[in-house]
């Protein structure tokens, strides 16, 4: 009798397991699919622009956006990062949107201030390949962009992903429009085609921001604000370290071998960044889940372990896809101009692998309070990318560039997966994790 009691409690594990798992997938594959099509309308929009305009004018914009998302950090805070494992750990609307309006003024007011300290970098920056004007036009575009973006996290941490998907989609397709125009026009300048995409970025948050408050109140809390204000930090640091090594790449290339060499490496980076929405799925949907199962002490290794075994084979997968599909695509979207693309895609294609599966340990460590030594991990990733770069990028050019990141990813694969055992071995002898000190648990 008793051996039949434990036969039937581990059967009713198993079962929930597999009920945890299911429903991860679901949430994962809606997201997915949503995401999905924003990037691609995002992407198209990208090889239209770069056809009309030629590898120089795109290496300028190119270069420019990743100076100008790289700075970005100093106002989005890691904000989203936070929401999306705090905003609804409680399972309360009313804490939720103490959150997510706490959130939004520290990105509004943040943002004002951060426009005039891009003002002042732009006076340090070669004119050539970073102009005043494209700055501008850039950071009206993120700044719009990063207040849509805590809408669309708000509705991830409920798991609402249907509204998510309608936003994030329609969001990417309002600049697509205004560039067929302008193709149509035969319009070879950059300017007026960045000028619609911040004027569409503008109408894309207000609409975003009507549908939030039309599911959520207004709840305006400062008590909650200092709080949100005091926890960021690791958040801050994790969002501002995950910005340089994947975007200095550009700007680098950018500064010290010009726009024209930024045009080639930025189409194999515009369309690595579109497949990222798969590893970006996995961590949208797993750190709410998990988040919410490690606060109610129910977060086990065992409900980790098949998501990761799947991340990684879809991970090779795509690997495998892009290797083979990816030369030709970027000649038949780019056109032969962009030859040199092809060969930096397939560098960077093992990328996707390994960030599938670090995205999942990335959400894990977060959700059990451990984001102090992500950051950690992200610090000397940052630190290898930066100096590599800027040692070897005259000598190796793109090319080594190119190298030089995908050996950044597999660092950061190694140092999360040896967190994940970390935690997993002191789960599993009973004890309890120890939270460095100062992350938000």
């Amino acid at each position: 009798m008793q051996m039949l009691r434990r036969l039937r409690a581990n059967s009713r594990v198993i079962s929930l397991q597999s009920i945890a798992t299911q429903s991860i997938v679901k949430s994962v594959l809606a997201l997915l699919s949503g995401t999905a099509i924003a990037r691609l309308l995002s992407a198209a929009t990208l090889v239209l622009i770069a056809r009309q305009v030629g590898p120089a004018q795109f290496g300028r914009y190119a270069a420019t956006l990743a100076i100008v998302r790289i700075s970005a950090a100093l106002f989005s805070l890691g904000l989203d990062g936070w929401l999306l494992r705090n905003g609804y750990r409680s399972g309360d609307n009313d804490h939720l949107s103490e959150n997510f309006i706490s959130c939004l003024s520290i990105k509004g007011v943040g943002g004002i201030v951060w426009f005039g300290g891009l003002w002042v970098l732009s006076l340090f920056l070669n004119p050539d390949t970073f102009p005043p004007s494209i700055i501008a036009l850039c950071a009206v575009t993120v700044w719009f962009e990063g207040l849509a973006s805590t809408v669309w996290t708000a509705f991830k941490a409920k798991l609402q992903n249907r509204t998510t998907l309608f936003l994030l989609t329609f969001f990417s397709a309002l600049p697509l429009l205004p560039t067929l125009l302008l193709m149509w026009a035969d319009v070879t300048l950059l300017s007026p085609y960045l000028i619609w995409r911040a004027a569409m970025a503008a109408i894309g948050c207000g609409i975003s921001l009507f549908v939030l408050f039309r599911h959520f109140s207004f709840a305006f809390s400062p008590k909650r604000l200092r709080i949100t204000l005091t926890e960021i930090g690791p958040f801050a640091a994790s969002l501002m370290l995950a910005l340089l090594y994947e975007r200095a790449d550009l700007a680098i290339i950018g500064h010290w071998l010009g726009k024209a060499q930024a045009g080639l490496y930025a189409p194999a980076a515009t369309i690595l960044t579109a497949l990222f929405l798969i590893p970006a799925s996995l961590f949208g949907v797993g750190l709410p889940f998990f988040s919410k199962k490690h606060a109610a002490g129910e977060l086990k290794f065992a409900q980790t372990w098949p998501l990761f075994l799947g991340s990684f084979a879809f991970g090779a997968l795509l690997t495998g896809a892009v290797g083979i599909a990816g030369p030709p695509l970027i000649r038949s979207l780019y056109g032969l101009e962009y030859q040199q693309a092809a060969t930096i895609l397939l560098i960077l294609s093992p990328i996707l692998l390994l960030r599938c599966s670090s995205y999942i340990a990335a959400a894990l460590i977060v959700a059990i309070g451990w984001q102090k030594w992500r950051v950690l991990v992200q610090a000397v990733a940052a630190a290898f990318n930066i100096v590599l770069n800027i040692l070897m990028v005259r000598q190796r050019g793109i090319t080594g560039v190119a190298w030089i990141y995908v050996c950044t990813e597999l660092l950061l694969f190694v140092g999360y997966m040896a967190l994940v055992l970390l935690w997993q071995q002191r789960t599993g002898r009973r004890e309890t994790p120890s939270t460095p000190q100062g992350s938000t648990a």
